[in-house]
């Protein structure tokens, strides 16, 4: 996911260079200090929750996308890690593409057809549970999708992005906030959905009577609807008369410093060459070597987590052996996606708080690389993967399970959010310049997407070291 992406406007510098924080006094009214209203608040709140909806409903329908491919082992084993890698790949190629096309994109253009776009891929997501599919086809028709919600995303999120910056910190900073609360809201609608159909449509064995693909047909056709509702925020947010005072105060601050620049300059440059070239002569490669420590800290966090979530920890059994009740294998598939995206949202939010603050490099780099110890630690505990026999695990309790699930989900929206605050931040970072922060917060935000990329390769790997060790019994007591 990408939430940190606003996050270095916190502060702002003044034409001389010296920091300004927010509440500065002797700082002038702008949109880095001016109180936001609370209608564009919230929209900009409901907007970044949007932004990762594709993401998060493939993800939290992956139990009942596997329950579709019970039939196929080969391809129930592989079939997360698929999801994952032609998700993340799609996104990581359209969105370097939509950066590269920032200068001449229509943003509001853009938000509004993606936006109808994603509405009907949700739509026919909904659908897929009615369709008799067998599971090749099934397992295709849910990949070409992913591969297609992520590209109309990757266009999206740029747009919205934009969007929140067009209003300033506390605009991203809203934003930011519902990216990071979608999870949790996703995971616990899936959960709930699917514990009321499970109990309210049980066999006579008293196994799941359907309860997966009830639940998933209404959680799409929520996510469906909440999609729908962002069409009408976003035309009244572009249409309202804050947007259009801060186009025009934007317009007017561009030809203010344009003139003032002109003035400066005249004594020394002749009029034709008079031109903002202050970030003409960033060096991408430059300002990537310089905070490479905050980058490949970022993409660790995301490839580590992303090897073992969920490819692996889908397959994680209850110890209890039970097929029906809250330890039932839907039932507790469900419930650790709502452990890890509460508890990464519960890292993120501590990131909010100055005690918890980390801006070493070093430190930083350091946490994202212990976090590798997570990989074994997971594989210890009860995984069940197909065509595998069944053994005690070393972890033989699901308290441990979620523990383990629960910091490796906090560490990674913690070190992750701390990295992308850090890299691109002047007051922190004293090593970058002011032309520098648009790109070191573009690099940063690349990594973070390309480490989401390596982790769902990585899954691979770690999956086929998954069969072939615990095959074997080795990790098992």
């Amino acid at each position: 996911m990408t939430p940190s992406s606003g996050t270095y406007v916190a502060t702002i510098s003044s034409r001389d260079g010296r920091s300004i924080d927010s509440d500065d006094e002797d700082a002038s009214p702008s949109r880095a200090t001016q109180a936001l209203d609370p209608k564009v608040r919230w929209i900009q709140c409901a907007l970044g929750a949007s932004a990762l909806l594709p993401w998060n409903a493939l993800i939290t329908a992956l139990p009942y996308f596997l329950s579709r491919l019970e039939s196929t082992p080969n391809l129930l084993a592989t079939f997360g890690s698929y999801l994952v890698i032609a998700f993340t790949s799609a996104q990581l190629a359209f969105f370097a593409y939509a950066t590269t096309r920032t200068n001449t994109a229509n943003f509001i253009a853009w938000a509004r057809y993606t936006t109808t776009a994603l509405v009907l891929l949700l739509l026919l997501t909904a659908l897929l549970p009615v369709l008799p599919l067998p599971p090749q086809a099934f397992a295709t028709l849910v990949l070409a999708g992913s591969v297609v919600q992520a590209a109309t995303g990757a266009y999206r999120q740029t747009a919205l992005v934009a969007l929140a910056a067009h209003f300033g910190p506390f605009s991203i900073q809203a934003y930011v906030a519902g990216q990071a609360a979608v999870g949790v809201a996703v995971s616990v609608v899936q959960y709930v959905g699917a514990a009321l159909a499970m109990y309210h449509d049980k066999g006579d064995d008293g196994k799941d009577g359907g309860g997966a693909e009830i639940g998933a047909m209404a959680f799409f056709a929520l996510a469906t609807a909440f999609m729908a509702s962002m069409i009408p925020a976003h035309a009244w947010l572009t249409n309202s008369p804050a947007y259009r005072a801060l186009s025009t105060s934007r317009a007017s601050e561009d030809r203010i410093t344009a003139a003032q620049g002109a003035q400066e300059t005249q004594p020394l440059l002749p009029a034709a060459s008079v031109a903002p070239e202050e970030h003409k002569d960033v060096s991408m490669w430059e300002v990537a070597r310089m905070n490479w420590k905050y980058n490949l800290g970022v993409g660790l966090v995301f490839s580590i987590s992303l090897s073992v979530f969920p490819s692996i920890t889908t397959s994680i059994r209850s110890v209890r052996d039970t097929d029906s009740g809250f330890f039932s294998p839907l039932l507790f598939n469900y419930f650790h996606f709502v452990i890890f995206n509460t508890a990464d949202y519960l890292g993120r939010h501590a990131c909010s708080n100055p005690r918890f603050h980390i801006w070493s490099p070093n430190k930083l780099l350091g946490l994202s690389v212990v976090r590798v110890l997570f990989i074994p630690l997971i594989l210890l505990c009860n995984v069940q993967r197909p065509g595998q026999q069944s053994a005690t695990p070393i972890f033989n309790s699901d308290v441990a399970y979620w523990l383990l699930l629960a910091a490796l989900a906090l560490s990674n929206g913690y070190v992750s959010s701390l990295c992308m605050m850090a890299a691109p931040s002047l007051e922190h970072n004293p090593r970058l310049s002011k032309s520098q922060v648009d790109a070191a917060a573009t690099i940063s935000q690349f990594c973070l997407i390309g480490g989401l990329s390596a982790g769902s390769v990585l899954s691979m790997l770690v999956g086929a070291i998954a069969d072939a060790v615990l095959t074997k019994n080795s990790f098992r007591g």
